[in-house]
């Protein structure tokens, strides 16, 4: 499936663009900013993405299209997301999570400034041509934990079990 991956999307990001030059203009400003904003991939890129995770990770991933915003830049469009849920019984650590992520991505690089790490959580970008992938690997406690909300969630002595994660990894492309 990763072969099949990385051939889908070298298809998909390496087709080029003709420019025509013209007296007038071709595009109008305005047009050239919604020109610009993020799409979805097409529907195949996203569903071998979700297979591609889904397969990483040993669980399901629910894909839709949805709002997209890339947070360094602050350009919005529509792109996919594809959320998985689960515990700690069977997700060891976000940062484990995300490496197998990372690791199923063939051919994207990952881009330091959208990294984000936390007690909870991580977050990182991945970029590949013209597309961009945001993986964000969440958890927070069961409401059954009764974690007390003046201390550090470390001070929380919590089961796997009541640790509910959610995974979301959103792709447009520009």
């Amino acid at each position: 499936m990763k072969l099949k991956s990385s051939l889908l999307l070298t298809a998909l990001f390496t087709t080029t663009s003709v420019i025509a030059i013209a007296t007038q203009p071709v595009i109008s400003v305005s047009e050239l900013s919604k020109a610009s904003s993020y799409q979805p991939f097409p529907a195949e890129i996203c569903e071998t993405l979700r297979d591609d995770a889904a397969k990483a990770l040993n669980t399901n991933f629910s894909l839709k299209n949805s709002s997209f915003t890339d947070p360094v830049s602050g350009e919005k469009g529509m792109g996919c997301t594809m959320t998985a849920k689960g515990t700690g019984a069977k997700f060891v650590s976000p940062t484990n999570v995300m490496d197998k992520l990372k690791s199923t991505f063939i051919g994207w690089n990952e881009d330091s400034r959208y990294q984000a790490d936390g007690p909870t959580g991580t977050a990182k970008g991945f970029t590949r041509d013209s597309g961009l992938l945001l993986v964000n690997v969440e958890w927070e406690p069961a409401p059954s934990a009764k974690c007390p909300s003046d201390r550090p969630i470390s001070d929380c002595d919590l089961k796997p079990e009541q640790q509910v994660y959610t995974i979301n990894v959103q792709g447009a492309m520009k």
